[in-house]
């Protein structure tokens, strides 16, 4: 067999071929000019994920993938939802691998159905061999995360977006998707023309079991209609009971909550609890669900509030996705550092599953999630039929720009290079195609670029800090509170020193030359306990032109002789001993 013809081989004809076969696949890449340590991340972050798949057999990828043997090796929602997006984008063979993985134990996922008194395919939580139900009898999720076969059916149907391959929708995708139409068609539970699925647990493990969960119910009714697009596409009549079951369906519809206007509660009853992960926002994305822009825009600030501080990595993978489409400051950056910065290990830049280092190593269901902000992020992918949607951004800290080459669709190869001012879209092979762009539908064909704006939301804002370089002196740092994520326009983010509470700290931004300031505004999710000081920099120094008593207050709204200044820095006093350190979510200033 292969081993056997391998052995046959010299150590030097292995290493020549072995590099061979890497350089291929890396002419399907992610760079970032300018920034070593973040470049090293990603490279490490697509070394792994490729390492765990290949094109040529129908197995799926385990959160740790090859690495290890953490959670059995079992497969879970981690492979479509954080890790497949990465690999379909630049290795569309690779990605093959997970979405035929479903096809070949959807009997597992009959069988699932069955046993439970559902029609079609409930594919296991976690999942090996023959797609039987295999999760620890005495673990409630494989009970209870049922939104698996939602997460599946999406996968599907983004490969055959992505490829285009109506022969595989029909031999492979379609008896997917038809499965996963059926189990949540029979699932969920009628109420006069409403529809409720009751007993579940959603992404977020902490809260179970619950009813009318709001990523289930919303996924549920997506996969009613995603299967009744294949169906169309493919000239196959989807029955009548998917489109009732999906209109039908309870999703949460937003409420006030946490001073926020617009926010989708988590289930029902939700008392504005901890959550362990991304559950709602997922909303927005992958999954595209159709709600006002305030609405992901709440989703997003209110849910970042109230997540388990030491909950996975790819939380903030999608945070920074969402933060990116809805052009909030440059909040996408702060979330990208919080994705990373905590989880990841010398010497090889491998992620850890919690924030505290704890749980399985090498996590590739957060390196995946961390990939997805390079490709989906500030490139603004997204799948469709008829072409690829692009909508670019970047924040000033990725000033010297960041290229997808190889980016892969529909049997065509692009690279996309975002600029600092200008996007250029380039076809090096295959037929012409559109993008979808903000401004509508762009032609693209090979030897005629397309230049797109690359969109800046801090442009045009008269808040000096906005996006500006930021900086703190403490004795230790918070790498999940990094110093941008007071001045990145985001209500949800902060900074704070992770310092010896008897130690006085500093929080520094620079104005990128002289400017006018004379009035300051801060917004503190935890606030001094005592007197601070707001100082401005001049060519003589540091001069100190407020001082801000502690009050009640989670806002400071200050005002001081104008004045020019190239730096505003903070000094916060120690806190006293026993009291939680402040936390800085927003410093804005203005003439």
């Amino acid at each position: 067999g292969a081993a056997a013809h391998a052995s046959t081989r010299s150590p030097r004809t292995v290493r020549r071929s072995n590099a061979v076969a890497w350089a291929a696949e890396w002419r399907h890449d992610v760079v970032v000019p300018g920034q070593p340590e973040l470049q090293r991340r990603i490279h490490a972050a697509m070394f792994y994920l490729l390492a765990s798949a290949r094109p040529d057999v129908d197995a799926s990828i385990s959160p740790v993938g090859l690495s290890a043997g953490g959670y059995n090796d079992h497969v879970f929602w981690d492979a479509e939802t954080w890790m497949y997006p990465a690999l379909l984008a630049l290795h569309p063979d690779d990605a093959s691998t997970v979405v035929d993985y479903r096809f070949r134990t959807r009997h597992g996922a009959e069988r699932n159905a069955e046993s439970t008194g559902y029609d079609g395919m409930r594919f296991a939580w976690e999942s090996a061999r023959s797609g039987d139900e295999v999760t620890p009898t005495w673990a409630e999720t494989g009970r209870l995360e049922q939104h698996v076969t939602a997460d599946v059916a999406l996968a599907q149907w983004q490969y055959y977006l992505a490829t285009g391959d109506q022969d595989w929708l029909r031999a492979r995708g379609w008896p997917v998707l038809r499965g996963a139409a059926e189990f949540w068609a029979s699932r969920a539970e009628p109420d006069g023309d409403r529809f409720h699925i009751t007993d579940v647990e959603g992404p977020d493990e902490e809260n179970w079991p619950v009813d009318d969960e709001v990523y289930t119910n919303a996924t549920a009714a997506t996969t009613l209609r995603l299967a009744t697009r294949a169906a169309q596409v493919l000239g196959e009549t989807a029955p009548g009971e998917w489109a009732r079951a999906a209109d039908g369906l309870v999703v949460q519809p937003p409420q006030p909550l946490g001073g926020f206007d617009q926010v989708r509660p988590e289930f029902r009853g939700y008392a504005e609890q901890q959550v362990k992960q991304a559950d709602a926002v997922l909303l927005t994305y992958p999954w595209e669900y159709q709600q006002p822009a305030a609405v992901d825009r709440d989703d997003l600030d209110y849910y970042a509030l109230h997540y388990d501080p030491d909950g996975p990595a790819m939380t903030d993978s999608v945070n920074s996705i969402v933060a990116a489409q809805l052009g909030q400051g440059c909040a996408d950056w702060t979330y990208t550092r919080r994705s990373v910065d905590p989880f990841v290990k010398a010497p090889y830049e491998q992620f850890t599953e919690a924030r505290s280092g704890q749980g399985v190593f090498t996590f590739l269901t957060g390196e995946g999630g961390f990939l997805q902000e390079f490709l989906y992020g500030y490139p603004g992918l997204r799948w469709r039929a008829d072409g690829l949607a692009l909508d670019p951004t970047l924040p000033p800290v990725l000033a010297e720009g960041l290229q997808l080459t190889g980016l892969r669709w529909q049997g065509r190869s692009l690279d996309v290079d975002l600029g600092e001012e200008a996007t250029t879209v380039t076809l090096r092979h295959g037929a012409p195609m559109v993008v979808h762009t903000p401004a509508g539908a762009q032609p693209l064909a090979a030897g005629a670029p397309l230049t797109l704006p690359t969109r800046h939301p801090e442009a045009g804002s008269d808040d000096l800090a906005l996006c500006r370089p930021a900086s703190a002196h403490v004795t230790t740092a918070d790498p999940s509170a990094p110093p941008e994520a007071a001045v990145d326009g985001s209500p949800a983010t902060a900074w704070g020193p992770a310092s010896d509470p008897a130690t006085p700290s500093t929080f520094t931004v620079r104005l990128g030359g002289d400017r006018t300031v004379g009035h300051a505004t801060l917004s503190w999710l935890v606030r001094p306990l005592a007197t601070y000081e707001i100082q401005v920099h001049r060519p003589d120094g540091w001069h100190t032109v407020a001082e801000v008593a502690s009050s009640a207050s989670d806002a400071d709204d200050v005002a001081f002789g104008v004045t020019s200044a190239d730096a505003v820095r903070l000094k916060l006093p120690p806190t006293r001993r026993g009291a939680e350190n402040p936390r800085l979510a927003e410093l804005s200033l203005t003439s």
